[in-house]
């Protein structure tokens, strides 16, 4: 019971970040001799986050727009507090970080480079959300 609650808490509800840990206790358990100790279930952790810095690292690769730690912190500002933002606030947020840019912020393609990459994903009633909640806290501290 405290295993499926510790991985629950380390899995956010996301088959993904499951499927990473599991993974990773695939990576440190025969070496451990599948004893789940604190210090296994800590490596574990860490590969799982390494995981995950991967997954969401591939995502963020694919989005042009943001190609700078400044860039992601202040997209991933945007979902700190909410679930959804309006396109205006997605514009009126990220055009001054372009301004002295050779790249000229286009709403557009912006939000169709931010969904094909995975990053975003339209919701109802023409509003925004980022599609794994870990992913704003990972923006928030981005430092690349």
């Amino acid at each position: 019971e405290r295993l499926a609650t510790h991985i629950a808490e380390r899995c956010d509800g996301w088959p993904h970040h499951l499927t990473s840990w599991l993974r990773a206790a695939c990576i440190v358990l025969p070496n451990s001799k599948f004893v789940l100790s604190e210090q296994s279930r800590e490596e574990i952790n860490d590969k799982c986050d390494e995981f995950r810095m991967n997954y969401y690292e591939r995502r963020l690769d694919r989005c042009s727009f943001l190609d700078s730690p400044t860039r992601r912190r202040t997209f991933g500002s945007l979902f700190d507090t909410r679930k959804l933002v309006s396109p205006e606030s997605i514009e009126e947020t990220m055009v001054p970080l372009f301004v002295k840019s050779t790249v000229k912020f286009d709403l557009t393609k912006f939000l169709d480079d931010a969904i094909h990459s995975g990053v975003l994903m339209k919701q109802r009633g023409g509003t925004f959300g980022i599609p794994i909640p870990s992913l704003a806290k990972y923006l928030l501290k981005s430092w690349y």
